[in-house]
């Protein structure tokens, strides 16, 4: 069996098709549909990039070292992701083909390109995954694994897969395959896909714990995760003081009540009866630091004991002070040769007064650092181009499109990216047909990005393409795209820049797939015939030509609808309405159009659109319409 069959089979059942299903917000049925279309579109392009020896050299750093984890917990995975290592992973993989591949497994599978969009990053770190345990369980060097990558074009074409792997015909191979050692070497330079193995999935499936020592500021030094001098007591609280850090560490600990120093730490067991309540993460002098400040209730207590709490930590505190003072009082030199003795009363004292006098929460909370606010949670990834976007306000209408139609991973993304972002205005005039079909609303947000960093600079005259993969046109002379006004530009990002516009930009394909004539979106002239027949003139193939170059880039299904005016009977004009239609048929038809896609229908004088009453109205009853479906 070939590996993008063990790979689909691994995704397309049971909890991980499960997740996979609730993650891209589609049943499992058309999202197994679509793993068995991805896996297989992905293989693809690994076997493509991995021909060459760098390619080979560089997926094969990238596997080795990954044992899989991301395979056991493909839940825990897609709910702590972002988006980032797969995006860019796929980005890598189909390099400028990514829109052909995306559209090729939408075809195949049935899933929406807004789909597809999501479901390949969330796959790709599987397939990486899928590679390095196979790698590390048959022991496979570079050559072993790159011969079975190879092998899968050749497994794919047996399979009927010949179409996914034509999608990456016609691309340029040198400029992607640069573009897959430069993705790969980032990774790389981030621990690879591995970030995604033991440790990873430990955290991911909420096990955080387990990998707490990878924190710690010195290898082996797991105590209680805190970061500081190599040689510093290893909690930072426990009274060990030694050299300045230390003694700043030591210092705010007491401030905070030598009883709870003691208490927090790892080794210290809660006095028999007491139960503990709480613990809190806090900063002291010195850096950051994890510790455990915990209160006990004594279930028999005596209220009358009351006063013995306060005395003692007064006690205390008269007692460490004086030592505290000496330490920072006296120079480096003599730091080696008084360390010992306070350092072993403090440890003394602490054990005494966790033993007997648990900490109160009065004195925990009059002393304990000012708490630091948590950083506030983003919409979208800071500094990039959804955020620039969600910053500057106006583009509310837009932003919610990205969303929904699955692209946020894609724009928050390194890029870089030029947006063409229409204001929440211009989005007022975006017929329903189209905003409210996800799969069109993706395609017309696809149609305003373009790959690279394009600012107004830059810009130069003529036809410029898409990640949609069609062209728009820029003028430097307003400036403008397909003619219609940048009315702000150069809003920097991190991942790109935004240029704003007034208007939505809507390729003449997805207008058509709306519904809209093609005598509109093409705005075609009238067709003419030999007055009284069915035969077209020369000028009126000359428009029909322009109908063929459309249909055959867009193949899409077209009603060709005949009309007359009122002079005649009206059995006449049925059939010469019928006769027209069908001779624009054979002629788009010969000239290359898919006559599956094509009917004809006469509808004589009945639906006329303008007065039959004036030569003028006559003139337009007298027409040929392409109506497509919506």
């Amino acid at each position: 069996m070939s590996m993008y069959e063990d790979i689909t089979g691994l995704l397309s059942g049971g909890s991980a098709l499960e997740s996979l299903s609730g993650f891209i917000g589609e049943d499992q049925a058309t999202t197994g549909n679509a793993v068995s279309a991805a896996v297989p579109a992905l293989m693809g392009g690994l076997s493509k990039r991995t021909s060459t020896a760098d390619g080979a050299s560089a997926l094969f750093k990238m596997v080795q070292g990954n044992d899989g984890s991301i395979l056991d917990n493909i839940g825990g995975f897609l709910g702590s992701d972002d988006g980032g290592m797969g995006a860019g992973l796929v980005g890598s993989i189909l390099g400028g083909r990514s829109n052909a591949v995306t559209q090729a497994v939408a075809d195949r599978s049935g899933l929406g390109i807004g789909g597809v969009a999501k479901l390949l990053p969330a796959v790709a770190p599987m397939i990486m995954g899928f590679l390095g345990r196979k790698q590390s369980a048959e022991g496979l060097d570079q050559a072993g694994l790159m011969s079975q990558i190879a092998g899968e074009s050749t497994a794919m074409q047996a399979g009927g897969l010949g179409g996914l792997l034509s999608a990456f015909d016609g691309g340029d191979d040198d400029a992607d395959n640069a573009g897959f050692l430069s993705g790969l070497g980032k990774f790389a330079g981030l621990g690879g896909v591995a970030a995604a193995g033991a440790a990873g999935a430990a955290a991911m499936s909420g096990k955080a714990g387990d990998a707490v020592s990878g924190i710690t500021g010195k290898a082996g030094d797991a105590v209680s995760g805190v970061t500081g001098k190599a040689g510093d007591a290893a909690s930072g609280v426990t009274g060990a003081v030694k050299g300045g850090a230390g003694k700043a560490a030591a210092g705010a600990a007491a401030v905070g009540g030598v009883a709870a120093a003691a208490s927090s730490r790892a080794n210290v067991d809660k006095p028999a009866g007491w139960v503990e309540r709480e613990a809190d993460t806090q900063k002291v002098a010195g850096g950051t630091t994890t510790r455990r400040e915990v209160q006990y209730d004594e279930p028999n207590k005596k209220k009358g004991m009351w006063w013995l709490w306060p005395l003692l930590g007064l006690i205390a505190l008269a007692i460490l002070i004086p030592l505290l003072l000496t330490q920072c009082g006296g120079d480096d030199d003599n730091d080696v040769e008084t360390d010992t003795a306070p350092v072993a009363t403090t440890e003394a004292m602490e054990e005494e007064v966790v033993e007997t006098t648990p900490p109160t929460t009065e004195a925990m909370e009059e002393e304990a650092p000012p708490a630091t606010e948590a950083p506030v949670a983003t919409r979208f990834a800071p500094g990039r181009i959804l955020d620039t976007a969600d910053q500057a306000g106006d583009f509310g209408v837009l932003l919610s499109a990205v969303e929904g139609a699955g692209l946020v991973d894609t724009l928050d993304g390194d890029g870089p990216f030029t947006v063409f972002a229409p204001t929440d205005e211009a989005f007022a005039d975006v017929p329903e047909s189209i905003s409210g079909d996800p799969d069109l609303l993706a395609q017309v947000l696809a149609y305003h990005v373009v790959p690279g960093n394009v600012t107004s600079a830059d810009l130069a005259d003529g036809p410029v393409t898409t990640v949609e993969g069609t062209d728009i046109t820029i003028a430097t002379d307003g400036p403008t795209v397909n003619g219609v006004s940048i009315v702000e530009a150069d809003i920097t990002a991190d991942n790109g820049v935004v240029h704003v516009i007034d208007q939505v930009l809507v390729p003449a394909s997805i207008r058509a797939q709306a519904g809209e004539s093609l005598n509109s979106v093409l705005d075609l002239e009238p067709i003419n015939f030999e007055v009284g027949s069915a035969v077209i003139t020369a000028e009126g193939q000359a428009v029909l030509d322009g109908a063929v170059e459309f249909l055959t880039a867009n193949p899409i299904p077209v009603s060709i609808e005949g009309h007359t005016d009122s002079d005649g009977s009206d059995a006449a004009n049925l059939t010469l309405s019928q006769a027209r239609a069908e001779s624009v048929l054979a002629y788009l038809v010969e000239n290359g159009v898919d006559a599956s896609l094509l009917s004809a229908k006469g509808f004589g004088e009945g639906s006329p659109i303008a007065d039959n009453a004036t030569d003028e109205g006559k003139a337009e009853n007298r027409r040929i319409e392409f109506v497509t479906a919506s």
